[in-house]
C-alpha cells in the first residue's frame, strides 16, 4: 500500500488499496464516477459507463488496484482502477498483450487502466487528483506497458491521450505512446424509404 500526502493548494492524500467495500465509500465513488463519465452515455455508441453492480464488482475485486485521493475531511477527490491481472477486465484481450509484448506479458507487466475519475463539479474539483493517480499507476507499471481505452470523444475533444503524455513527461519523464487498436461504429439510416 502506498500513501502520499500533498501539502499544497490542494491538500490531499493518495492511497492504494485492493478492496473498497464500505457502503458509504462505494456510494461516494459511484457519485463521482457518474459525475466524471455520465455524459459518455450519450456521446459514445459503445457503453463506456458501468452499471452500478459492475462498478461495485470492480471496487470489491481484489485483483484490481484502486487509487484514491481524499481531502483532509475524507472527501473523495479522485479514484482510479488499475490491474495487471488482465482476465479481471472482461473486454480486454490478454492474448493481444501476449502477442505484442511477450516479455512484459510473461513478467506480469502488462497493465490496464479500467477508469480514472475525478470530480468535475462542486467544491471538490481538484486538478491535482488526476495527475497524482495517473503518476502512481505509471510508477507501479515501470518496466511494463499500460493500456488505456479511450472513446473518440475523450480522444478528440478532451484530448485524454495527449494530456496523459504531457503529465507523465512533466512528472516521471517521457513515456512513448501509440494508438494500437481502434473500433469504428457505423449507423445506416434507413428512414428515407430506400430499404
Amino acid at each position: 500500500m502506498i500513501t502520499t500526502t500533498r501539502p499544497e493548494a490542494y491538500p490531499t492524500t493518495l492511497t492504494e488499496t485492493f478492496l473498497i467495500d464500505n457502503e458509504d465509500e462505494i456510494q461516494a465513488a459511484w457519485t463521482m464516477y457518474l459525475d466524471a463519465f455520465g455524459d459518455l452515455a450519450e456521446l459514445a455508441m459503445q457503453r463506456h459507463v458501468m452499471h452500478p453492480h459492475e462498478f461495485r464488482d470492480v471496487l470489491t475485486d481484489t485483483r484490481i488496484r484502486k487509487y484514491r485521493v481524499v481531502g483532509p475531511d475524507g472527501q473523495l477527490h479522485g479514484l482510479g482502477a488499475f490491474t495487471n491481472n488482465l482476465p479481471a477486465v472482461p473486454l480486454v484481450s490478454p492474448a493481444f498483450f501476449r502477442r505484442n509484448w511477450p516479455d512484459q506479458f510473461a513478467a506480469d507487466q502488462c497493465w490496464h487502466v479500467l477508469f480514472l475519475a475525478t470530480s468535475r463539479t462542486g467544491r471538490f474539483t481538484n486538478p491535482a487528483a488526476f495527475r497524482d493517480i495517473i503518476v502512481a499507476m505509471f510508477r507501479q507499471a515501470a518496466g511494463g506497458v499500460v493500456g488505456l481505452d479511450v472513446c473518440t470523444y475523450n480522444a478528440e475533444v478532451r484530448r485524454l491521450p495527449q494530456t496523459v503524455r504531457v503529465l507523465l513527461a512533466r512528472t516521471v519523464g517521457p513515456v512513448p505512446a501509440a494508438q494500437v487498436d481502434a473500433q469504428h461504429f457505423w449507423v445506416y439510416d434507413c428512414r428515407g424509404g430506400a430499404v
